[in-house]
């Protein structure tokens, strides 16, 4: 399988980050972040194409 594109993860809680890895890096490159702050940061330098926000 290919990548299909970028999903970033905004969770405090790093057992949700984790699940949400495993579920989806068969298909997709997958970032973690835990807050806002970190992910505008992230976001400046990375093309993302989906994000998921708790």
């Amino acid at each position: 399988m290919s990548i299909q594109g970028t999903i970033l993860v905004v969770d405090d809680e790093v057992r949700s980050q984790d699940a949400l890895r495993r579920v989806l890096r068969e298909d997709f490159e997958v970032l973690c972040v835990g807050n806002a702050t970190d992910a505008e940061k992230l976001l400046e330098g990375e093309i993302v194409h989906a994000i998921l926000c708790d």
